[in-house]
């Protein structure tokens, strides 16, 4: 990648921290939970935004979920990006309700991509989140549409504590039989 002034190209892997998941998970329906493989901790200082002349973008978090539901259960589901200092469900969401969009009781599959960017960092960090839903079926399953997509710009808050954390979690929709089959998360310019 090429970062700074002068856009010296370097191996940027290695500031790319990464997560996934080791096994299935399966959901509770109705309740929200913090997914696996999908904490991120932050570098002290937090989240970097952007600097003033462009030459660097600011923080990209990626989440890749795959997952599996059951015919039960025609709730949408939603996800919520969370941050705080606990890697829980306690963590503030900062942005909220990425619906899969009304589901259908028939099985199916889907890959969720949900991507924080930080437009600015540090003690004012500012996240513009989307989040993309595709999924096996065309008009049944986990949603009544071919694809879903969201967008939403969280309010601005601190991200400079020690021992923050960025990370995903998913309120399965009532009675809803879903299995997240594999997370990854990764993190550019953290």
């Amino acid at each position: 990648c090429a970062e700074g002034s002068t856009a010296t190209w370097r191996n940027c892997t290695a500031l790319s921290p990464m997560n996934n998941s080791t096994a299935t998970q399966a959901m509770t329906a109705g309740t929200d939970v913090y997914l696996n493989g999908s904490v991120i901790p932050l570098p002290i200082g937090g989240f970097k935004g952007p600097t003033v002349s462009g030459s660097q973008n600011g923080t990209l978090v990626t989440w890749t979920v795959t997952m599996s539901k059951t015919a039960a259960g025609t709730a949408a589901s939603s996800f919520n990006i969370r941050v705080g200092t606990n890697g829980t469900t306690a963590d503030t969401a900062r942005c909220t309700a990425f619906s899969t969009g009304t589901a259908t009781a028939a099985s199916d599959w889907a890959t969720v991509t949900i991507t924080a960017l930080v437009t600015a960092g540090g003690s004012s960090t500012t996240l513009n989140c989307s989040g993309m839903l595709r999924h096996n079926l065309t008009t049944t399953g986990f949603s009544n549409a071919i694809g879903v997509t969201a967008y939403s710009t969280a309010a601005s808050f601190d991200s400079t504590a020690a021992g923050t954390k960025i990370g995903l979690s998913l309120n399965a929709g009532a009675s809803s039989v879903i299995t997240v089959q594999q997370v990854q998360a990764v993190a550019i310019n953290l």
